[in-house]
């Protein structure tokens, strides 16, 4: 018995800190994405270079794709994943 629940301990805490992670690195991408985008519109108005804009959103939605893919499998895949899933979204909650 103690077993179980030291596995749903574990499992809530491994989910709090991935959960915790995937929000900072969210939010890090979301900065490099804007920094990218903001020096090509920059680029492209000074006539420095000409930007292919339905190709970037392409680009941009097939990475989010993949991401999003990769913490869905992530949840299908690991063992007492209720767990998991509820020590993800308080650490995805966590405001540091």
């Amino acid at each position: 018995m103690n077993e179980v629940f030291f596995d749903l301990g574990f499992f809530s805490l491994l989910g709090l800190v991935v959960g915790y992670s995937v929000r900072k690195l969210i939010g890090f991408f979301a900065l490099l994405s804007g920094i990218y985008v903001l020096s090509l519109m920059w680029l492209a108005n000074k006539g420095i270079l000409s930007v292919n804009w339905g190709a970037l959103e392409g680009v941009f939605l097939s990475a989010a794709g993949g991401f999003f893919g990769f913490i869905t499998g992530i949840f299908k895949k690991l063992a007492l994943g209720a767990s998991f899933v509820a020590g993800f979204t308080i650490g995805y909650r966590i405001r540091l």
